[in-house]
């Protein structure tokens, strides 16, 4: 049985459905994003910029130290 995806997942795949988009032009999206958007929803994007870097750097030091080397992952 496939286990049901909570929320985060479910915005954090729509998220990545429209970033994967390479018709978009990210740096216009930034920019509206700091300039129009309010400074709380600036603020709530950077934590989870910041938490995809910190869990990406997390998974290849465990895939490094398990012997998996990936070199665009």
């Amino acid at each position: 049985m496939k286990r049901q995806q909570t929320e985060e997942e479910k915005i954090a795949n729509a998220i990545g459905r429209q970033i994967g988009n390479l018709n978009i032009d990210l740096e216009r999206i930034g920019q509206h994003i700091a300039r129009v958007l309010p400074t709380v929803i600036y603020n709530r994007f950077i934590v989870v910029a910041e938490t995809a870097v910190a869990e990406k750097e997390a998974e290849r030091e465990r895939e490094t130290s398990r012997g998996h080397y990936t070199l665009f992952n």
